[in-house]
């Protein structure tokens, strides 16, 4: 029979710390909503997987085995080796980087007059207290339920990459632009198409029941970061607020655990039309003050999200589980790396100069906080710089996590993935869903695609450290993990083990 648990824990602090999500140092000036953390343990008295969903812009490897190291102190009997934990992707949550966090600065590495920054590390202390103790109350707490899933359709996504007629050359940070533009103009005479269609507009659901089949809990990935309102100065779950709101209006007291799926390319901003959008919100809200620049897209998100979250909740419930078998794998899987040419190597060598020869902001010139926005984004520059340029050839090792409840697969990504890699996995899986889950347990960048690359711009091209050919590889590598779960081959599953 399946055992399920359930913890949640506010991860959230009014200090002034600074906030994770743009190259740039942000400091909190307040906590507009919590940042909190969600874990579910799934248990068939042979294996065992647990989820972790963290409100935050990033799992790094080093937060992971902290987690690990703190959960086995605590509680020897937690499986940490089938542990699963993911970013929702906000920006708008502490930062507990360490220094040597390459793209991003830290207060160690350059002047920021008159404004006391904390160690983030006191923080990350803090955040793995926390975390660990939630996963040991899931694991602590299991009792016999069940499950139920399925599939709905709630638009959250939308591409993000503009393409042009003509190329749009220009500098972003150590990158560059080319026929393709992050976040592009759209009323531009040249804007041609966006570079991936509209987006995917699924979302997978995996429901939770106790033994008397009343609703606990639910897994619910949607494929798009959760980043509106990424540039605020307050700590901020972004619209993973307001789709726990919603949805616990109409059940309460459940455990709402987020997944970003697959979503490199895309983001929850709509890109065009957008007159039609203001309009929409006006009337939508016509009594309705904003708490932020983007509130009322981050509402409109979460009503179509509960949405959808009734509507197949409504007919997945009929078939509920409670005898499903649970098998998991971690494995670690080789990557070609993305090779820098020689004019690339030439053209980011010649920016991480230019940046050299910049000299920091010193007090008096401009405002703190515009000297804090300068100083940071030129560190973050000159940490990518150097990391881009000590990159080497070959393979890169990542660690992957395959789960599967039943005839639902889940399978974690260190990456920030293009969605036709989704896609292909998707396709070809042999299990009813699959579930990819973005930002699980490291944190290695983006993989675009060739298509991507020869385009440009941020999020594609030589600044990723997986090309797209390791795309590829990752694809393949992911579907054999799932082959060897759907086989029932128990050897060939323990050889995969770490």
């Amino acid at each position: 029979m399946l055992k399920i648990g359930h913890a949640e824990a506010d991860i959230s602090t009014a200090g002034p710390v600074h906030l994770l999500g743009q190259f740039y140092m942000r400091i909190n000036q307040g906590i507009l909503d919590p940042v909190t953390a969600h874990a579910a343990a799934f248990d068939d008295g042979r294996e065992a997987v647990i989820m972790l969903s963290v409100d935050t812009e990033e799992i790094c490897d080093y937060l992971t085995d902290e987690i690990c190291e703190r959960v086995r102190k605590i509680d020897k009997s937690v499986p940490v080796d089938r542990l699963i934990v993911n970013a929702t992707h906000t920006h708008g949550a502490p930062s507990y980087c360490r220094d040597d966090h390459p793209g991003l600065s830290e207060p160690s590495q350059f002047p920021h007059p008159q404004i006391e920054i904390p160690d983030p590390n006191e923080y990350r202390a803090e955040l793995v207290e926390k975390l660990a103790a939630a996963i040991c109350r899931a694991w602590q707490t299991r009792e016999p339920g069940g499950i139920a899933y399925g599939y709905g359709y709630a638009v959250v996504g939308h591409s993000r990459r503009v393409c042009y007629s003509t190329s749009h050359n220009g500098t972003v940070g150590i990158g560059r632009n080319g026929s393709c533009q992050m976040y592009g103009q759209t009323g531009d005479a040249d804007f041609s198409h966006f570079e991936n269609g509209a987006g995917d507009p699924t979302i997978q659901l995996l429901y939770t029941f106790d033994a008397a089949d009343h609703l606990t809990g639910a897994i619910i990935n949607i494929p798009c970061p959760f980043q509106l309102d990424e540039c605020i100065e307050l700590t901020t779950a972004s619209f993973a607020n307001e789709i726990r709101q919603s949805i616990l209006k109409q059940h309460p007291n459940i455990n709402i655990l987020l997944q970003s799926g697959a979503g490199g390319d895309v983001s929850p901003r709509r890109l065009y039309a957008n007159a039609a959008e203001n309009r929409r919100f006006r009337l939508k809200y016509p009594d309705m003050k904003p708490k932020t620049p983007e509130w009322f897209a981050r509402l409109d998100i979460a009503e179509r999200v509960s949405t959808a979250f009734d509507e197949v909740l409504g007919w997945a419930q009929t078939a509920i589980e409670h005898d499903p078998v649970v098998k998991c794998m971690a494995c670690d899987i080789a990557l070609s790396t993305r090779t820098l040419s020689a004019e690339e190597r030439q053209f980011v060598q010649w920016r991480n100069e230019q940046l050299q020869k910049q000299p920091y902001l010193k007090a008096g010139k401009k405002t703190p906080a515009e000297i804090l926005r300068a100083n940071s984004a030129r560190r973050s520059y000159l940490n990518l710089a150097k990391e881009v340029l000590s990159r080497k050839s070959g393979k890169t090792s990542v660690n992957i996590h395959a789960a599967s409840i039943g005839d639902v697969a889940l399978v974690s990504l260190p990456f920030e993935l293009y969605q036709d890699y989704q896609y292909r996995i998707q396709a070809r899986s042999p299990f009813v869903q699959t579930f990819l889950i973005q930002m699980a347990n490291a944190s290695c960048g983006y993989i675009s695609t060739e298509r991507a690359d020869a385009g440009q711009g941020y999020s594609a091209g030589f600044l990723n450290t997986v090309s797209p050919r390791g795309g590829t590889e990752y694809v393949e590598q992911v579907l054999t993990l799932l082959q060897t779960l759907q086989s029932n081959n128990d050897d060939k599953i323990k050889r995969c083990q770490p």
